[in-house]
């Protein structure tokens, strides 16, 4: 059996379009002026973890000297299919997993909490995933502390910062019995 035919949640493809609307604080700024406007939301919201989601935000965020707790890339855009790295030695520990396209394997969700689980007792973590990141914003947002931020991108070149409470936790347990199927 292979790594992909593990259980998994698959996104009903009703719930596309849904994806496209921010969860969140949504800046539309080139990114250095989004990045600041970030600096400005990391201070109000002083947040106990920073996760960012998708290779190009955490590019993004380490140039600009940003903080990363947990990192979350698939080395791929959809831009420019394959990506560098981000820099050696900015991460104290790499998870690796897997994560099909449209869904979030059971083993990415735990690698996941497991990566925001060592970031809260300070170490920085980047979590590698063969396949595609994209939905793994998700279990991010749910195993995150309150007030933590979760950043991603959208396609529309918005720069999202979600920051997470029980009342996000509660709306994406919805959403998750709502709009996705449990695959074995």
């Amino acid at each position: 059996m292979s790594a992909f035919s593990k259980p998994f949640l698959r996104l009903l493809p009703e719930a596309r379009e849904l994806l496209r609307i921010p969860c969140g604080i949504a800046i539309y700024l080139p990114e250095e002026r989004a990045v600041k406007v970030l600096d400005i939301i990391i201070e109000d919201f002083n947040p106990p973890l920073v996760v960012a989601v998708g290779d190009v935000i955490t590019r993004n965020l380490i140039k600009n000297e940003q903080r990363v707790d947990v990192a979350i890339v698939d080395m791929k855009t959809r831009r420019d299919f394959q990506v560098s790295p981000p820099p050696k030695g900015l991460f104290h520990l790499t998870l690796e997993t897997f994560n099909e396209a449209g869904t979030i394997s059971l083993h990415a969700w735990g690698a996941v909490s497991l990566a925001i689980t060592l970031a809260s007792t300070g170490l920085r973590v980047l979590v590698l995933v063969k396949g595609e990141e994209d939905l793994l914003a998700i279990p991010a947002m749910l195993s995150s502390p309150d007030r933590s931020l979760v950043i991603y991108g959208l396609m529309t070149g918005a720069l999202v910062a979600t920051p997470t409470s029980r009342y996000l936790r509660k709306s994406l347990t919805i959403f998750i019995k709502r709009y996705f199927s449990l695959k074995k």
